[in-house]
């Protein structure tokens, strides 16, 4: 990654939604490198969760229905 190793990178836990933990991760990065950082972090991140068999919520609806006879 081409984020700077100082000053430290911050993480912090932003929400306890319904269904998930909403976190905030902050590198630090020169101006012209915050799009690569941003993406490769998003990318670095999501392959962490995989390898470590975390999967992500997402709100979904069961819906049931019954046939009535009128």
């Amino acid at each position: 990654m081409r984020y700077k190793k100082k000053p430290a990178l911050q993480a912090s836990v932003k929400d306890m939604a319904d269904s998930a933990v909403v976190l905030v991760i902050r590198p630090w990065a020169k101006s012209e490198n915050y799009l690569d950082v941003f993406f490769e972090m998003k990318k670095a991140l999501k392959e962490g969760y995989d390898r470590a068999g975390i999967s992500f919520p997402f709100p979904h609806l069961d819906l049931h229905h019954k046939m009535v006879k009128i």
